[in-house]
């Protein structure tokens, strides 16, 4: 029976090198029945530590709360046998220095890293849907305080992009306030964590999450400084609005 897919995209860092050292986009996607259980679960918690939502960001430094939301999120992305998934979270992330670094050498390396970023995640998303569930319809929820969206949305309103991918049409896209929304809420926790290994890595929290069952990507300097050549020719056939240049 085919599913219906709710992926929930959340970033971690801004693509400016000037302030971090990387970027990262987490998408953590599942079916509604796997993400109303999660909620239920999630939102419980708010009274417990007086909270109004979960932002990894404001809750850093307070550990039994981290905790707590580590735990509900191993609880619901764990694999319980091979023919029962839980939620899939992806964090796919761009070391900045190396970024700039490939495109002074290859003028075929996108201006933004966040352009890499869409890619990668969305991706990931139908692919799982399509070889796991056999999802119907692609709901994608963004942050609204961020750009990812945008990018989709270019992809689904090009009619060239639509006649090479007809699964474009199977897309609805959201923005939301993640302050509202469990599911940018987890996005962000696995977001916050990969984007800030260097500085979370002896919390114990962090720990939970990095060990959670997940997949999870770092683009390395090589890899960025050779795009894919049907993505760059899709780049200029499509002719897709130009983005502002990571710095």
């Amino acid at each position: 029976m085919a599913l219906d897919l709710e992926c929930y995209f959340d970033g971690g860092n801004q693509s400016d090198s000037r302030q971090y050292e990387s970027v990262t986009l987490s998408v953590v996607s599942g079916t509604p029945k796997q993400w109303r259980m999660l909620e239920q679960e999630w939102v419980g918690k708010f009274t417990k530590h007086c909270i109004a939502f979960f932002h990894a960001t404001e809750h850093k430094n307070r550990p039994d709360l981290m905790e707590d939301f580590a735990c509900i999120a191993h609880e619901h992305t764990f694999r319980r046998s091979p023919f029962r998934h839980g939620l899939y979270p992806f964090s796919v992330t761009i070391p900045l220095a190396d970024f700039i670094r490939a495109r002074q050498v290859n003028a075929q390396v996108p201006q933004d890293a966040p352009d890499v970023l869409i890619r990668e995640a969305l991706y990931r998303c139908v692919e799982w849907g399509i070889n796991r569930i056999g999802a119907r319809e692609y709901h994608l929820i963004f942050d609204q305080s961020e750009p990812y969206r945008g990018y989709v949305w270019d992809f689904k309103h090009n009619p060239k992009a639509r006649k090479e991918y007809p699964i474009l049409e199977r897309f609805t896209l959201t923005e939301a306030d993640m302050r509202k929304w469990p599911g940018l809420q987890l996005a962000d926790l696995f977001a916050f964590s990969h984007s800030n290994i260097k500085t979370q890595n002896k919390n114990r929290w962090h720990q939970m999450v990095m060990g959670i069952e997940q997949y999870s990507l770092t683009l390395p300097y090589e890899q960025l400084l050779s795009p894919v050549a049907t993505v760059v020719e899709q780049r200029d056939y499509w002719k897709l609005p130009k983005r502002a240049a990571t710095k």
